[in-house]
């Protein structure tokens, strides 16, 4: 849960910093210069790439966590079904 947390964070960030600060105001670029709009979009395309798998974690956990509850593990260490 903390690596989704995480990722989705960070690329919630990145899409509104990137639209923002790069797109709208121009304050600044991930590079300056000749093709500076493409690192731009590369940018924004790896903060929603981020926010994606973030979000696929975060729901993709809730599963796995009902599953393991429904499996024990007996003293000797071999998984019983509850």
């Amino acid at each position: 849960m903390l690596v989704g947390g995480l990722l989705v964070g960070w690329g919630g960030f990145n899409l509104v910093e990137g639209t923002i600060d790069h797109q709208i105001l121009g304050l600044h670029h991930v590079r300056p210069g000749r093709d500076e709009v493409l690192y731009d979009i590369g940018f924004l395309m790896w903060g929603a790439a981020m926010l994606i798998v973030g979000a696929y974690l975060l729901r993709a956990r809730p599963e796995a966590a009902a599953r393991s509850e429904d499996i024990g593990v007996s003293q000797d260490g071999d998984a019983i079904e509850r």
